[in-house]
């Protein structure tokens, strides 16, 4: 119970400087956010969409989802967003 009092209070009384460094900051072994320069380049699925597979954008292959239902191999998208470690795209 202490340490939780101890850590409650250091995160109240931090400056919003250092506890917007600590929420944004990843952590070494998790992924980090996707860049938002992404959003509106293209790109082909490299499987299926169903909902969710992996897409090829400037060469990369993201974990990607479609914005609504299914999208075939090989397919043109376009990215519409980033929502965690995946782009959120549909088909043009």
């Amino acid at each position: 119970m202490f340490g939780v009092g101890v850590f409650v209070y250091q995160w109240v009384f931090r400056c919003p400087a250092e506890r917007e460094m600590a929420s944004t900051t990843p952590i070494a072994g998790e992924p980090a956010g996707l860049a938002p320069d992404l959003i509106g380049k293209c790109g082909m699925t490299a499987s299926p969409l169903r909902p969710a597979e992996r897409v090829t954008v400037d060469d990369q292959q993201y974990d990607a989802e479609s914005e609504m239902g299914f999208i075939e191999a090989h397919e043109k998208v376009e990215v519409l967003a980033t929502k965690d470690t995946r782009l959120v795209v549909r088909r043009i």
